[in-house]
């Protein structure tokens, strides 16, 4: 591997474990941030610990929010910076998270904390998720910057293991023809099939589909994504489409290394990573743009099948 590529790699960990980071410390402590979603017992008996728990959850994001590197720098020395972060990182932030976990285990045992409504039930499913989580993310907090070319193959009920990460996008997502999709078994590296490629396709309809200022405020129900499966002679075929904001940059470009588009701009690492890994696993991802249909952007992911 070329300094380039060790550079690339390490950037492109960076940006698809944040996602991660970001599900473990910070999305539960808003959701019990939001109005109505935990009780006023909760208020009187932790209030200043959760002003506490929230403000080192936005450190710990601002952390993976800074650059790692200077870009004017010669390879060497962006190694350098980037091997610095790391180990900075892994001395503060993964205390950190334990500590968080910690109070998310703790809340999870008073139920009267949080409230009977909707957004209470949505607080106490992402704490839940948060702790179940968090181990594997502090481990592999600690290997960020070790590339490994290894794929750890299992056996995984497709629609499940789509579900996972799916059913997070800030959306109403259905699967066609469901109950023989559920049927539908696959063999891949479930890590990172999940984390590199789903993760960042979740990011994206979140961000590029329903996070513009068309989209945002919409009702939930008038955010779409259709999921459907279909049989090849060599590959499991998944299309993973939403309704949301047509997408307006390069067709061509979307999966190149640091391209960005759209009113929320990101790191360019995203999609990039996306393909990078898909084609790892033996497979590809493709991406198609219809701005003038029911459905305007669509991805289309390509799993190899066993012979």
């Amino acid at each position: 591997m070329t300094k380039t590529e060790l550079i690339n790699t390490i950037e492109m960990a960076k940006h698809d474990i944040k996602m991660r980071v970001r599900a473990v410390v910070l999305d539960p402590i808003d959701a019990m941030s939001e109005e109505g979603a935990a009780t006023s017992d909760y208020y009187d008996e932790q209030g200043n610990q959760h002003k506490q728990i929230l403000k080192q959850a936005e450190w710990i994001m601002e952390v993976f929010s800074k650059k790692w590197r200077n870009v004017k720098s010669t390879e060497d020395e962006q190694l350098a910076q980037l091997e610095d972060n790391i180990s900075s990182m892994t001395s503060s932030v993964i205390p950190q998270i334990k500590t968080i976990a910690a109070y998310y285990k703790k809340c999870l045992k008073n139920k009267y904390f949080f409230s009977d409504s909707d957004s209470g039930s949505l607080a106490r499913t992402k704490m839940t998720k948060a702790v179940a989580k968090y181990e594997k993310v502090c481990l592999d907090l600690s290997k960020i910057g070790n590339a490994s070319d290894s794929v750890d193959q299992s056996k995984l009920n497709l629609l499940a293991t789509l579900q996972e990460i799916l059913d997070d996008i800030n959306a109403y997502v259905y699967y066609k023809d469901e109950v023989s999709f559920s049927e539908i078994e696959v063999s891949t590296d479930k890590d990172i099939f999940q984390n590199r490629v789903l993760l960042n396709i979740q990011e994206n309809a979140n961000k590029h589909a329903f996070g513009t200022r068309e989209w945002k405020n919409k009702h939930l129900w008038d955010k779409e994504v259709r999921v459907a499966y279909k049989s090849s002679p060599k590959f499991h075929v998944v299309t993973i489409c939403n309704n949301g904001t047509p997408f307006k940059g390069k067709e061509e470009k979307i999966f190149d290394t640091g391209y960005c588009y759209g009113e929320q701009k990101h790191s360019g690492y995203g999609l990039n990573s996306a393909k990078v890994h898909m084609q790892k696993l033996g497979g590809d991802i493709q991406f198609t743009s219809t701005p003038h249909d029911e459905f305007t952007v669509c991805f289309t992911l390509k799993l190899p099948k066993n012979v």
